[in-house]
C-alpha cells in the first residue's frame, strides 16, 4: 500500500450512485469470483486434517488490484458504484471483499457440521466452535492483510453506517471488527512507493485498544488519522483532473496531488 484516503462524501449528491449503476458494477467482479466447492473433502489431508492454506486460497483468493475499498455492510452500494466508476473511467482494478470472496460464516458452517456438531446431544460444542471460528477468522484476516499490502491505494468509506459518535477529528468508533482490523492494517502496514514515484511518503503508526461499551456490543477505536480526507469537492476536483489520464495509475497520481 502506498496512500490511503477516507471518503467523507454525501453520496446522494453524486449522479452515478444509483441501484442500476451498482448492478452493472457487480458484473466487473465476476471474473474474480470463484465457484467455491461445498464440503470439506477437497481440503482433507491424508491424516484427516484440513489443509488450511488450500482452503484459504479457495475461499479468499488473492487478486492483483490497484485499489482496496473498505466499507460497512450498509454502504455496499456506494462501494460498488465507486468501484465501477474507477474501473469504467480509469481502468483501475478494484478490490471489494464481499464482491470477490465468499462469506466466512458460510465456510464456518461447513466446517462445524463436521468438526463441532455433537449429534448425540444435538448442539455444537462450544470449545470446538471457538477453535474453528479462530481458524476461519485468522484466514480471512491474513487474506485481508495480504490484499491491503499489495494494493497501491486504500479508500475507507466514512458513513454513519460504519462509525458512531465522533470522539475527535480523526477518531471514530466502529462496531465492525473487520473495519477496525482493516483500518489498523492500513495504518501499520509497510508503505510501498511505486517505481514511478521517487519522492514522497507519509507513514504513521498507532495502536488501538478495543472499547467495551455494553455486554452485547463491542466497539473499537477506528483511528483514521493516517488517511487523507476526501469530501465531495475534492472528489469532484480529482475526477475532473483525472478524466484525461491515459492510465489508471496516472489518475491515482492526480489524487495524490490534492
Amino acid at each position: 500500500m502506498y496512500r490511503g484516503f477516507i471518503l467523507n462524501v454525501e453520496w446522494n449528491d453524486i449522479e452515478w450512485v444509483t441501484d442500476e449503476y451498482c448492478q452493472i458494477g457487480l458484473k466487473i467482479f465476476s471474473e474474480h469470483r470463484r465457484a467455491v466447492r461445498v464440503g470439506l473433502d477437497p481440503f482433507l489431508l491424508n491424516d484427516g486434517a484440513i489443509d488450511g492454506a488450500k482452503m484459504e486460497a479457495e475461499w479468499f483468493p488473492q487478486i492483483e488490484a490497484d485499489v482496496f475499498i473498505s466499507h460497512a455492510h450498509a454502504d455496499f452500494r456506494q462501494a460498488v458504484c465507486f468501484a465501477r466508476y474507477l474501473r469504467k473511467e480509469f481502468k483501475l482494478t478494484v478490490f471489494v471483499d464481499s464482491c470477490v470472496w465468499r462469506n466466512g460464516d458460510e465456510l464456518l458452517k461447513i466446517i462445524d457440521r463436521t468438526a463441532s456438531w455433537d449429534a448425540e446431544r444435538g448442539f455444537y460444542v462450544y470449545e470446538k466452535r471457538n477453535f474453528t471460528t479462530s481458524h476461519v477468522h485468522m484466514m480471512l484476516a491474513s487474506s485481508l492483510l495480504k490484499l491491503i499490502d499489495k494494493t497501491e491505494c486504500f479508500f475507507f468509506i466514512k458513513a454513519l453506517n460504519s462509525s458512531s459518535a465522533t470522539v475527535r477529528k480523526t477518531v471514530t468508533e466502529t462496531e465492525s471488527p473487520w473495519i477496525y482490523g482493516e483500518l489498523l492494517m492500513s495504518s501499520m502496514i509497510r508503505r510501498n512507493i511505486p517505481l514511478r514515484h521517487a519522492l514522497g511518503q507519509l507513514s504513521k503508526s498507532f495502536s488501538d485498544e478495543p472499547l467495551l461499551e455494553k455486554a452485547e456490543t463491542i466497539r473499537h477505536k477506528a483511528d483514521t488519522g493516517h488517511l487523507l480526507e476526501v469530501d465531495n469537492f475534492k472528489l469532484t476536483v480529482w475526477l475532473i483532473k483525472a478524466y484525461g489520464s491515459d492510465t489508471g495509475l496516472e489518475a491515482l497520481d492526480e489524487l495524490y496531488t490534492l
